[in-house]
C-alpha cells in the first residue's frame, strides 16, 4: 500500500472528529496473508475449513471478518459470537469478495510508522491470547468471544498508525522524551483518547457489543477501584463486605478480562518490569485465583504463544521484548526526519506543540497546587524514568525518591525503611522532619510481626491511612507506626528490585490530612523507582545501605 495524499479534516480534536475521518479509512493485512487469502478462495477445491486457517493466521483479516459478520448477523438481532462464527457466517462467497476488496502492504523496514502498526497489531493478538487463556484456565464458556473482543479493542492504535502517524509519533516523544503520562500525551494531542477513538470506530463498524462494553469509558473502574482490586489481591482487611461485593460484581463481568488483557499488554508494551507490571500481574492473579508465580508463568507462556501465532518478519515480537529487554525501546521509536518529512502534507498534522510549563510565569500554583516544588518533583520523577548519571547505585535512587518526596511533593516526615532480607527484617535507615527522639528514627521490626508490612514485602502495594481506613487498618501496624498514625494520616508503599522487596517508604501528613493527590503522586514516585531499580545491575539496595 503506497502513501496517498490526504485532504485532512480542519478539526481533528475530538473523538467524533477523528472517527468520522478513520471510519472509511482501509486497513491493510500483510500482503503475504492476503495473497493466500485470494489464491485459496479462488482455488476450486477452496472449503471453509481450507479458508478458516489463512484467516485466523492474521489479525487484520480476522477483524475484517468480524465486522462484514456482525453487520450480517445485526439485521437479524444476533451477534457474532467467535471468528469461526464470523468466517462460517460470511462463506466462501463472501470471503472471497472480502478477499478482493482488501488491501494489502508490504512492510518497508525503514518506515517507522509501519513497523508501529504491524507491532500494534501483534499486541492486540497478545492481548487476545491472554483474555482467551484466563478465560480457558476459569472455564468460561465465551473464551472465543473474548478473544474477538480483546483483538479488536485496540482498532483505534491502528488506524491511528496507518492514517495519522505524525500525531502518534507525537505522543510517543512526548511520553517518552518529557515524561508525560500516555493518556495526558494521547488528550494534548489528539483531543481524545485512542480508547475514544476506538469505541468510535467500533460503533461505527458496527462490531459485536463485546467489544463495545470493553471500550466504554463509562464500564472502566476508577483509579479508587483499581486500588480496591489490588487490596483484594492482599487480602487486606480494609475492604468492607459491600466493597468486595462490588468488586467480584465487576471481575464477572464479560468485558472485564477484555480489559485487563488489554491494560496488561499496553503496560507490556513500554515495560517488561517495575511496580505496575507486579501490580497488574496481582491482580490477573487474584481473577484467576492463581499463585503470582504460576500467573508469571502464564502470561510468559502466553505471550510466546502469540508471537509463535503471528508475527510480521521484520519486526519485533513481544515475545522477544520480553527475552530480550526490561524495558521496550521500539515503543519509544521516534520517525526520522526523512520519514517526517515524507508523511507532511500525506496525512494530518498535530497542533504545535506545547513547551513544559517549567517556568513559574506558567501559574504552578493552578496547575499542581499541592506540589511543594513543582520543578524538584518533575526533575525526580523525570530522573527515576529515564535514568540519570546520578544514579549509579541503588542507594542514590532511594536518596532521590525521598528528596522528591519531602522538596517536591512536600510530605512532611518520612522514614526509609529498608529491608534486611538475611534477617527478614525491616529497619529505618533514614528519616526526613522526624527527631532522633523519636521511635521511628530507630524502628526495626520482623517481616513476620506485622500483617501489613509482610503483605507490602510480598506485592507492591500503597496503604493510605486515612480516617475512613484508620479504624480498620491502625491495629494491623506495630505499636510504633500505630502511635504515630493515631491522629494523622500516613502512607506506606514497598520499593521492588526484580520482584524482590527493597524498602518500605513511611510518610506522615502534619495536622492536615492527606488528599488523594499525595496518595497518587506518592505512588507514582515509588513506582518509578522501582523502574529505575529493575534498570540497575548492581546488588539490591538493602545490601548496599
Amino acid at each position: 500500500m503506497k502513501d496517498t495524499q490526504t485532504s485532512a479534516p480542519p478539526d481533528l480534536t475530538d473523538a467524533d472528529a477523528w472517527t468520522r475521518y478513520l471510519a472509511e479509512k482501509p486497513l491493510p493485512t500483510r500482503h503475504s496473508s492476503l495473497e493466500r487469502l485470494r489464491k485459496e478462495v479462488a482455488s476450486h477445491s477452496s472449503t471453509l475449513m481450507s479458508v478458516t486457517p489463512i484467516v485466523k493466521s492474521d489479525p487484520v483479516l480476522c477483524l475484517l471478518a468480524i465486522r462484514a459478520a456482525q453487520q450480517l448477523h445485526a439485521a437479524k438481532g444476533s451477534d457474532v459470537t467467535s471468528i469461526d462464527h464470523a468466517i462460517g457466517s460470511l462463506g466462501l462467497d463472501r470471503l472471497g469478495q472480502l478477499a478482493r476488496q482488501s488491501q494489502g502492504l508490504r512492510l518497508h523496514p525503514s518506515r517507522v510508522a509501519q513497523l508501529q502498526y504491524f507491532r500494534a497489531i501483534a499486541n492486540s493478538h497478545h492481548a487476545a491470547t491472554q483474555c482467551a487463556q484466563w478465560l480457558r484456565t476459569r472455564h468460561a464458556t465465551y473464551a472465543e468471544k473474548g478473544w474477538a473482543a480483546a483483538l479488536c479493542y485496540g482498532v483505534g492504535i491502528w488506524s491511528l498508525w496507518m492514517h495519522a502517524p505524525l500525531h502518534m509519533n507525537r505522543i510517543q516523544c512526548r511520553v517518552a522524551e518529557d515524561g508525560l503520562d500516555p493518556v495526558q500525551a494521547e488528550i494534548e494531542t489528539l483531543g481524545c483518547t485512542t480508547q475514544q477513538i476506538s469505541l468510535g470506530l467500533a460503533r461505527a463498524w458496527q462490531l459485536p457489543p463485546l467489544v463495545i462494553a470493553a471500550l466504554d469509558h463509562d464500564t472502566s473502574p476508577s483509579l479508587r477501584t483499581l486500588d480496591k482490586l489490588h487490596q483484594r489481591t492482599l487480602s487486606e482487611p480494609g475492604l468492607s463486605r459491600d466493597e468486595l461485593k462490588e468488586l467480584s460484581h465487576l471481575v464477572q463481568q464479560h468485558f472485564f478480562p477484555v480489559k485487563l488483557a488489554n491494560w496488561l499488554t499496553l503496560t507490556l508494551n513500554r515495560q517488561w518490569s517495575g511496580t505496575r507490571v507486579l501490580r497488574m500481574y496481582a491482580i490477573i492473579a487474584d481473577y484467576l485465583d492463581r499463585e503470582l508465580a504460576e500467573v508469571t508463568s502464564l502470561i510468559h507462556g502466553n505471550c510466546a504463544l502469540s508471537a509463535q501465532q503471528y508475527h510480521v518478519p521484520g519486526t519485533l515480537a513481544p515475545a522477544a521484548e520480553m527475552l530480550m529487554m526490561p524495558d521496550s525501546t521500539l515503543a519509544a521509536e521516534p520517525l526520522g526526519n526523512r520519514e517526517m518529512e515524507l508523511y507532511r502534507g500525506r496525512f494530518p498534522e498535530p497542533p504545535p506543540r506545547k513547551p513544559l510549563a517549567d517556568t513559574p510565569d506558567d501559574s504552578p500554583s493552578e496547575q499542581t497546587p499541592d506540589l511543594a516544588d513543582a520543578t524538584v518533583f518533575r526533575q525526580t520523577l523525570q530522573r527515576l524514568r529515564h535514568g540519570h548519571a546520578q544514579h549509579s547505585r541503588p542507594a542514590h535512587i532511594l536518596q532521590a525518591l525521598m528528596q522528591g518526596l519531602s522538596r517536591g511533593l512536600g510530605l512532611p516526615q518520612l522514614a526509609l525503611q529498608v529491608v534486611q532480607p538475611s534477617q527478614h527484617r525491616l529497619k529505618t535507615a533514614q528519616v526526613i522532619g522526624i527527631e532522633d527522639s523519636d521511635p521511628l528514627a530507630r524502628f526495626q521490626l520482623g517481616l513476620n510481626e506485622s500483617i501489613l508490612l509482610r503483605q507490602l514485602c510480598n506485592r507492591p502495594a500503597c496503604i493510605w491511612i486515612d480516617d475512613s481506613t484508620r479504624p480498620r487498618l491502625l491495629p494491623l501496624l506495630p505499636e510504633t507506626l500505630r502511635l504515630s498514625l493515631t491522629e494523622r494520616d500516613g502512607l506506606l508503599m514497598s520499593v521492588f528490585m526484580r520482584e524482590r522487596p527493597v524498602a518500605v517508604i513511611f510518610a506522615a501528613g502534619d495536622r492536615g490530612t492527606l488528599t488523594t493527590f499525595h496518595r497518587d503522586r506518592f505512588r507514582e514516585l515509588c513506582e518509578s523507582a522501582s523502574e529505575a531499580l529493575e534498570r540497575m545491575l548492581t546488588p539490591p539496595a538493602s545490601q548496599t545501605l
